[in-house]
């Protein structure tokens, strides 16, 4: 790593690539050297969702030396993800931070060092991961739903939770979390270099909130089958720290995310599922982590197509949000929601069905259509569509469509799903994937998803409870009126 040096300022805009218009304000300087180099570009993905809804994303040339560089946005404390020759690494940055990278091209992530001032918490956080890998991939991890907020969890863990009763299981998650502590602990009195206190704060608050996050997952998505007292199990939230945590926390912002959704749950109040929380979130937390989980309901609020009870709030947390980092995150919401409002029309696209034909959304106007986007490997929606099977029949008498589109890659896969659950209806394969044009027009970013589109092929408002019994009614109103 000695060649780098500051010779590579002046050469930062010869080979630097902006992919992200949204980072325009530079504070944190990425550089390296790959040995033995054998790719051109190297990236940097800086995922920013829980701010302003972006994942900022840099390429950077990796010039004859093996050296490369980056100046990136950073505005809190958080991981970034590097990327070369399809080989994958978390890096932790700061804002203004400074971090040196050095590895070998045939065994990227695995052979990385470090220096620069960030140096030592990267290396604290290298051999962290070692012993928590993390799952890169999202969609590779499974999904339960728990009122309006998805839990997610990697496979080894579910089984995990699945196979061990309550003493085991919270018995060996303490262990994970002593042994992670211990281990950040020798680190920072044996390891070389000196570890940031944003660092620290910002690893121990992972520690910590991972395990708050599974023991909370535990309880209430296997908490039945273990037959767990769920009054005593949930008494751990009681001494659970949520305030003034770094919110560039993955684990952190989740947990408050699960934990404002499972007051809510126990509550049962009368009240719009989006509003109550968002109320919530107001008595149980504070400062940057309350308008964090506000903008955040808000978000997924105007997402819902809840545009109509949720815009008072919207005003109000525009008018009185004292951490202005989040307001471009709602107002793109709101933005996009109302180019989705009821009355809206609906894009049209044109995809390839079972047989190969194109099929258009236009084919089907004068009819009421339940657009439905799926996947194979989704469970939830595989199980969705098995439920709407009682349904479906009678209503397709009636004369309204039911449109599935599979965001499946591979179109073996996708036939094979569709024929043996015998669905019904129509089904077309997206190119692409999550990647493809339809996902864009209709901001598929998570399964499963579904609109309803009246016969004059406008959005139309969708029940408010997830009964069957309702989206019948619903769907039996639209296709009366005239």
């Amino acid at each position: 790593m000695n060649d780098l040096n500051y010779k590579l300022y002046t050469l930062f805009f010869s080979f630097f690539i902006p992919l992200s218009l949204l980072a325009q304000r530079p504070n944190t300087l990425v550089m390296g050297k790959i040995n033995n180099n054998l790719a051109k570009h190297i990236e940097l993905q800086v995922n920013q969702k829980y701010l302003k809804d972006a994942v900022d994303m840099y390429k950077s040339r990796v010039l004859e030396d093996g050296t490369f560089m980056f100046a990136v946005e950073v505005n809190e404390p958080q991981l970034a993800k590097i990327i070369y020759a399809r080989n994958e690494a978390l890096i932790y940055l700061e804002p203004n931070d400074t971090l040196k990278i050095e590895s070998e091209a045939n065994s990227f992530q695995y052979a990385l060092k470090f220096s620069g001032r960030s140096g030592a918490n990267n290396t604290c956080l290298f051999e962290y991961l070692k012993e928590n890998p993390p799952i890169l991939n999202v969609w590779q991890l499974l999904q339960y739903q728990k009122g309006i907020f998805w839990f997610t969890n990697e496979q080894k863990m579910d089984n995990m939770m699945q196979s061990m009763g309550e003493s085991q299981f919270t018995a060996e998650l303490s262990t994970r979390k002593t042994n992670a502590m211990a281990q950040l602990f020798r680190f920072q009195n044996q390891g070389e270099g000196q570890l940031t206190q944003d660092f620290i704060q910002y690893l121990e608050t992972e520690i910590y909130f991972n395990w708050a996050y599974h023991m909370l997952l535990y309880g209430s998505v296997y908490g039945n089958m273990h037959r767990v007292d769920q009054a005593t199990f949930f008494k751990f939230l009681e001494d659970i720290p949520i305030h003034d945590k770094p919110i560039g926390s993955y684990w952190y912002r989740n947990f408050l995310l699960a934990y404002v959704n499972h007051i809510f749950m126990g509550q049962q109040k009368d009240i719009d599922e989006y509003v109550g929380q968002y109320l919530l979130a107001d008595s149980l937390l504070r400062s940057k982590q309350a308008a964090f989980v506000k903008a955040h309901l808000l978000y997924k609020a105007f997402y819902a197509k809840r545009a109509d009870v949720i815009i008072p709030y919207y005003l109000k947390f525009l008018e009185t949000n004292p951490y202005p980092v989040f307001d471009e995150k709602v107002i793109g919401a709101y933005q996009k929601a109302m180019r989705y409002a009821v009355g809206t029309p609906a894009p049209d696209f044109t995809i390839a069905d079972l047989q190969d034909e194109d099929v258009a959304l236009l084919d089907f106007q004068g009819k009421v259509v339940f657009l439905n986007f799926w996947a194979s490997w989704c469970r939830p929606c595989v199980r969705k569509m098995n439920q709407l099977k009682p349904i479906q029949q009678e209503l397709e008498a009636q004369n309204v469509v039911f449109l599935n589109i599979s965001l499946d890659r591979d179109k073996a896969t996708w036939r094979s799903v569709v024929n043996n659950n015998d669905f019904k209806g129509v089904h077309l394969i997206a190119e692409g994937a999550l990647d493809s044009e339809v996902s864009a027009l209709y901001e598929v970013k998570a399964l499963p998803q579904y609109f309803i589109i009246d016969k004059w092929g406008n959005f139309a408002e969708k029940p408010r409870t997830k009964t069957l019994e309702d989206l019948k009614m619903t769907l039996e109103y639209l296709n009366r009126r005239k």
